[in-house]
This record gives structure tokens, C-alpha cells and sequence, in this order.
């Protein structure tokens, strides 16, 4: 029971990790030109990229 009950929330950490990818990238695709064009873009998009990259590296 527990061993299923931690595949499940495995499941669902990797479910809403794929989601803020995918947020995160249409973002980034979505505003690229302001990204590459203005700092003060990239430090907004900074703290969601380093979440991101830090839940890739951790899991």
C-alpha cells in the first residue's frame, strides 16, 4: 500500500513538473525577443528556470 501510494505521488510531482516545463517553455518561446532584448525580462524568468533546473537535478 505504501510503496503504491508513493508511486502516485511520484507520479504527481513528475505530472506538475512537466506542466511548469511547459508553461515555462511557452513563456520563454512566447517572449524570447523581450527575454534576449531586456535584462530586467531574464531576471523575472531567472527564478523559474533555477526552480525548474533544481527539481530536474534533484529527481
Amino acid at each position: 500500500m505504501s510503496i503504491n501510494f508513493r508511486i502516485k505521488n511520484i507520479k504527481k510531482d513528475l505530472n506538475q513538473m512537466l506542466k511548469n516545463g511547459l508553461i515555462f517553455l511557452l513563456f520563454f518561446l512566447k517572449f524570447k525577443d523581450t527575454v534576449l532584448c531586456k535584462n530586467n525580462a531574464v531576471a523575472y524568468f531567472r527564478p523559474v528556470y533555477r526552480q525548474w533546473t533544481d527539481v530536474l537535478l534533484k529527481s
